[in-house]
């Protein structure tokens, strides 16, 4: 009943988020909702989370159901393109004012055309990003693994 009610309460805050573009949210927050609700997807392909969430980071000012958006549609492509057993890692942390989000694919090794394979994920994190004054960009670690990097800033009001 716990797990039930967590949930629906996650998917109300999520239903709530496009009432107002703008706001000021926590990112952790809103990466622990993101990844309780595609926990499921990535059960069935054994594909395991984990997190390294900076404690006490600041909130931004900007739009928080964009940025739910191009985050659920980057871990839905690397669920979709991993192989089973893999990982995928969230870091947070403030830097300045802005709040940076890691999010890297560990398993067997896949290259940026791998992941953007279709075009439209691309699409799609160029408009949020462009949106959000928000920067993204990607990096080959030592050739093991890909980082996705979204460093958030918070607007002014």
């Amino acid at each position: 009943i716990s797990r039930a009610n967590t949930m629906a309460m996650y998917l109300n805050r999520v239903a709530h988020r496009m009432d107002s573009p703008l706001s000021y949210f926590n990112v952790n927050d809103l990466l622990i909702e993101e990844l309780a609700l595609m926990e499921r997807f990535s059960a069935m392909k054994n594909i395991s989370f984990e997190k390294n969430l900076q404690k006490e980071i600041p909130s931004v000012h900007n739009n928080p159901s964009l940025l739910q958006f191009a985050i659920f549609s980057l871990v839905n492509q690397l669920i979709e393109k991993l192989e089973n057993g893999s990982v995928i890692k969230f870091l947070s942390y403030a830097k300045g004012e802005d709040v940076e989000i890691h999010i890297a694919s560990a398993g067997p090794f896949l290259s940026p055309d791998e992941v953007f394979d279709s075009g439209q994920i691309s699409q799609i994190l160029n408009f949020a990003s462009e949106k959000m004054e928000a920067n993204f960009n990607q990096t080959v670690s030592e050739g093991e693994y890909l980082k996705n990097i979204l460093i958030i800033p918070s607007k002014k009001e």
